[in-house]
């Protein structure tokens, strides 16, 4: 189904960013973390992620970013309910956890996607914090701790979840993975000119994060932090589009 483009109005201050589209189908990036001591974060009880995506279609489950561990798997995505969902399990050291921000999504429009986990903030029971567009849709508490989104030896996967051999549906752009830090959504994008857009941030991605921009199309898989490459599975720089979201930069 093709996306329905409605009129945008630049503010001075403003520019689109690239994006990477997605059909559905066999397309996604993939990599391995390693195995030795240096791969395994020195504290996976913080992560952040930031991205922004468009979807042309409703009520599917819609992979953003996931690790398959066998058992499940982990994954941030959208699910048939229209709403951000992050889900965790890796059967050892992290009890199941599955959390949904209270806000539905719209199809054909860019959000801003962002999830903070934190386990200092357990006493609160917002462990986990998921935002829509820089507004807070859930404020989760879990018994126990650890990302196994942030885990060695698993495979990270964008645009596809192997479990249940689903690929994203939709445009992906500006990812971000902050490994070992909990940030804010304002960090990363915020209303100027009145118009929520995102910002140029430039955080210690820590051992395994990740900074893909979707910008040059001949490195789509390439982090611009830690150099980490994903493997391209029938993606090409043809996929590249530029009607992204809105940024400051």
């Amino acid at each position: 189904m093709p996306f329905l483009s409605p009129a945008l109005f630049i503010a001075k201050s403003q520019t689109l960013a690239t994006a990477l589209r997605f059909g559905g189908v066999n397309q996604r990036l993939q990599r391995t973390l390693g195995t030795g001591a240096e791969f395994n974060s020195a504290n996976r009880s913080k992560a952040t992620h930031s991205f922004w995506f468009r979807v042309p279609t409703l009520g599917i489950f819609n992979p953003i970013f996931t690790s398959d561990n066998g058992a499940g798997g982990s994954y941030i995505a959208i699910n048939s309910s229209n709403k951000l969902q992050i889900r965790e399990s890796d059967g050892a050291d992290l009890a199941y956890r599955n959390e949904q921000s209270s806000m539905t999504i719209s199809a054909d429009t860019w959000h801003h996607g962002f999830v903070s986990i934190d386990s200092a903030r357990v006493g609160t029971s917002q462990v986990v914090r998921i935002y829509i567009d820089g507004v807070l849709g859930l404020a989760g508490g879990v018994s126990t701790i650890g990302s196994s989104l942030g885990l060695q030896s698993l495979t990270h996967s964008i645009g596809f979840h192997a479990n249940t051999s689903t690929y994203f549906d939709g445009d992906l752009a500006i990812m971000h993975w902050v490994d070992d830090v909990a940030m804010e959504p304002t960090d990363f994008a915020d209303t100027i000119d009145g118009i929520y857009q995102a910002k140029a941030v430039a955080p210690t991605y820590g051992i395994n994060g990740h900074f893909l921009p979707f910008a040059d199309p001949d490195n789509l898989g390439v982090d611009f932090d830690n150099g980490w490459t994903y493997t391209l599975s029938n993606i090409t720089a043809a996929d590249l589009i530029g009607d992204g979201p809105p940024t400051s930069y």
